[in-house]
């Protein structure tokens, strides 16, 4: 009998360790996760010679109640690692934004001290590159849309059972389609929007409330790639 009773204590004191354990790693895991953070840590941009480069914005986001980002000269030790690729401001406009203005194809690490946290986003700035060899809905191809180097392009839905076929160019993988539909029956009636997952060569029946498409490209070197096909 007390050789049971030891075991019991001996699995209790071993059950309430490995509570404590869990419990501490959770607050530790909590603790690590305060403060501000940005809303991204990486993105790439596409260079437009045709067009009017456009800054990019990340967002500063507040940690509450412990550490709120409420102005621009809380952003300390802002810099750009190669300022010859793209150089870095702060600003308020309703919250606290990172304003990135790239300058040419490279690769740059913007940094800086927020409430005393370290906060980092990596840039890599590419040549526009249009990806699409064929993009066929039907018989029509749309693949020249995007030649404005644009990376969305509005088009009239054609309506109809269309099918839907990608050809990339030589080096350009496609490895993703998104369709975006309205269900007016949705939700009791009120409708709501949602998400399709699209195989190449599919047949799809665009007299649906389509929104848009959105193809996801990847490179030899890795370089990801999000175009989008609205429709009217």
């Amino acid at each position: 009998m007390k050789l049971k009773a030891a075991r019991k204590r001996i699995i209790s004191l071993l059950l309430a360790s490995l509570m404590l354990m869990s419990v501490f790693g959770t607050l530790t895991a909590e603790a690590a996760n305060k403060g501000p953070k940005l809303a991204s840590t990486s993105g790439t941009y596409y260079l437009k010679k045709s067009a009017k480069q456009k800054d990019v914005w990340v967002e500063v986001e507040s940690s509450y109640p412990d550490s709120i980002v409420y102005s621009p000269s809380q952003i300390e030790n802002l810099k750009s690692s190669n300022p010859k690729v793209a150089t870095v401001s702060a600003k308020f406009y309703s919250e606290v934004y990172l304003i990135i203005k790239p300058i040419k194809t490279g690769t740059t690490t913007i940094s800086c001290t927020v409430n005393g946290k370290n906060l980092k986003y990596k840039l890599t700035v590419c040549k526009y590159v249009n990806p699409f060899k064929k993009l066929m809905l039907g018989d029509r191809n749309y693949a020249s849309s995007f030649n404005q180097k644009e990376t969305s392009k509005k088009i009239k839905n054609p309506g109809g059972q269309r099918t839907l076929n990608v050809t990339p160019k030589k080096s350009w993988k496609l490895t993703k389609i998104v369709g975006t539909y309205w269900d007016p029956d949705a939700d009791d009636g009120f409708g709501d929007y949602f998400d399709k997952n699209i195989k190449n060569g599919e047949n799809l029946d665009l007299s649906k409330k389509w929104w848009w498409f959105k193809f996801t490209f990847k490179n030899k070197k890795g370089t990801k790639e999000e175009f989008t096909l609205y429709f009217n």
